[in-house]
């Protein structure tokens, strides 16, 4: 319980680092820019023919001046007299030459749908109080018109235009309607009567619409390409007659500047998508009103998940990246990185393109990135911090070669206690408490160093485990910890090996003058228990079981029977290779062994 607590700290903690930023708007930016990014992988997208615009345009400019004189859209609305509705993306607040006026005011009223423009110049103060500037068109032109909506283009925090007004609410609790939604309202009939709230964030207009709009009244639009993507001529060729009325019949007609030198641009995700923008300019504010009444005709709304909802995809995104992380080594884990970032990507994209549903995908990214950057360098210390244990377990008992082989296959490696069948050898110099008594501390201390010295790099030598030294003493185990069914071969082997290593150490202590060493060995082979044993404070790495009393028998045995090394029956029967032994075997006949109830 304790480990699962311990292993469970890193993710949640890179969970809430991750939720709280997001919750704080920290990734908002890259959000934005992803949003973007989707409409440029989606590409351009061919609009109805519902909508057409009538661009004053550079050679419109040039022939009427701007702004254009109000009697000459009175001639332009007789060329437009069976267009579903005309709206004007233009601002009539103030009184022109008076003819131009009620000339333009009389063509108003007889074409019967035409939409003017009021805008918002933001908020004035007057004797204390704070109210909206709004400018009207004039009454004259105002009586006659079907519909009227505020031209306002609201930009995002990196001023750019994602979303379009919807409704603005007055102080008297009314609604009056953008320019975009007042031409679609005037092209069905209604009026900003129909407008109402089914839901707080769902705008009804009458019974045919429903627009899911954030809380301030705002709806994300659809952008059907870069400039010039909607169908656009020139007022001027329109005025002249160049296209007949019958081109317009039935259609939404939007006229507005196009020219740069009304500064009614706007940067879009398409503008947004380029970094060598390749033509994709700012869009004129005309073209957005008319993506807006495209997005209410064809109901592709796109809405924004909710906090919520982000939340709960990023949490659970953080939790299944800790969980398939931290079981995988670090190179599997990047590929289990890369497919997961590619799964989301695709989701959130896909998500967007067919539901219109737009996910956060900058912090679920990051949460996996940073999610493996964590796990992968918290396990990277457990591995090390566990090497380091396992060194000190097990680099007094094995040789440096399989202690890298521990290391490099931890399954080969079971601390806790198992049955195992193995090859035990104990060794002991024979009459050493008489070499002891008679020698000073120092040269016993001194050549029996040298001596377990030589024995304990022959053991290691062979792929055995010294498992403690017994005084003079010493006891070996082959086949732990790391497996290997030549166990009982290795241990017959260290056990010829030591005899002949005595004899060169023997060699050079008569030379010396020193008295020499008489060893004896005894091995045994048997399924028994291996595993850590002793208290938390101290701990060592052993073998229990009655082979391992049957060894340490049958090396004092070797003094009866006048034999530097017994080895069981049972090791004897799983030799491989007896030939290749420097060693003559005989039987020695069955003998009794104290604590061992039958004889062996």
């Amino acid at each position: 319980m304790k480990n699962t607590l311990k292993s469970i700290i890193l993710p949640l903690i890179i969970i809430l680092i991750i939720s709280i930023t997001t919750a704080l708007g920290a990734w908002e930016e890259f959000e934005h820019i992803l949003y973007d990014h989707w409409f440029n992988l989606r590409g351009v997208a061919t609009p109805s023919n519902a909508v057409v615009i009538i661009a004053i345009d550079d050679p419109s400019i040039y022939e009427l001046n701007f702004p254009i004189a109000r009697d000459v859209h009175a001639q332009l609305l007789e060329q437009l007299s069976e267009a579903r509705v005309v709206a004007f993306d233009l601002l009539f607040d103030t009184h022109t030459d008076a003819v131009a006026d009620t000339a333009f005011a009389q063509a108003i009223t007889e074409h019967g749908r035409v939409v003017l423009a009021f805008a918002s110049l933001g908020i004035q103060q007057h004797d204390g109080a704070f109210y909206q500037d709004l400018r009207f068109p004039i009454p004259e032109l105002a009586h006659g018109v079907a519909g009227i909506g505020f031209i306002n283009m609201p930009v995002d925090f990196d001023n750019v235009v994602r979303r379009v007004l919807t409704v603005n609410p007055t102080a008297e609790n009314m609604y009056l309607p953008g320019f975009h939604l007042a031409t679609l309202m005037v092209a069905h009939g209604l009026t900003p009567e129909h407008l109402y709230f089914k839901k707080p964030h769902l705008l009804a207009v009458g019974e045919q619409l429903q627009i899911p709009v954030d809380q301030n009244l705002k709806m994300l639009t659809n952008f059907w390409g870069p400039k010039a993507t909607f169908e656009t001529i020139s007022y001027l060729d329109v005025l002249h007659g160049k296209i007949k009325p019958a081109f317009f019949a039935g259609r939404i007609v939007l006229i507005g500047p196009t020219t740069p030198l009304a500064q009614d641009f706007y940067p879009t995700p398409f503008t947004q998508g380029n970094i060598i923008q390749q033509g994709a300019l700012p869009t004129p504010g005309v073209e957005l009103h008319a993506g807006a009444i495209e997005t209410y005709l064809t109901g592709q709304f796109f809405q924004r998940a909710d906090p919520l909802i982000n939340m709960l995809l990023l949490f659970l995104t953080g939790i299944i990246a800790a969980i398939v992380i931290r079981r995988l080594n670090p190179w599997t884990g990047v590929i289990f990185v890369f497919t997961l970032g590619l799964v989301l990507t695709a989701g959130t994209y896909f998500t967007w393109l067919h539901a219109y549903y737009w996910l956060n995908l900058v912090a679920p990214l990051l949460m996996v990135a940073f999610m493996y950057t964590g796990v992968t360098a918290e396990n990277f210390l457990k591995a090390e911090l566990e090497k380091r244990r396992t060194r000190s377990t097990f680099g007094r008992y094995v040789s440096p070669a399989v202690m890298e082989e521990i290391l490099k296959n931890k399954k080969l490696l079971t601390l806790g206690g198992n049955r195992r069948e193995i090859t035990i050898l104990f060794s002991d110099i024979r009459q050493f408490t008489t070499f002891s008594d008679t020698h000073q501390a120092e040269v016993v201390v001194n050549k029996l160093n040298e001596y377990l010295t030589g024995m304990t790099a022959t053991i290691f030598k062979n792929g055995g485990t010294l498992d403690k030294y017994l005084g003079d003493g010493i006891m070996a185990v082959f086949g732990a910890p790391v497996a290997c069914p030549d166990h009982a071969d290795r241990a017959v082997k260290t056990a010829a090996a030591m005899i002949q290593e005595l004899a060169k150490l023997n060699a050079v202590w008569k030379a010396q003058g020193k008295s020499p060493f008489e060893i004896g060995i005894g091995i045994s082979s048997g399924e028994v228990i291996v595993g850590n044993v002793g208290s938390p404070e101290r701990m060592d790495y052993t073998v229990i079981g009655g082979d391992v009393n049957l060894a340490a028998r049958l090396e004092n045995l070797t003094k009866k029977h006048q034999t530097p090394l017994i080895i069981s029956e049972r090791t004897y029967s799983l030799l491989n290779n007896q030939d290749e032994l420097p060693l003559q075997f005989k039987p020695a006949g069955e003998v009794e062994v104290r604590g061992i109830t039958k004889p062996v």
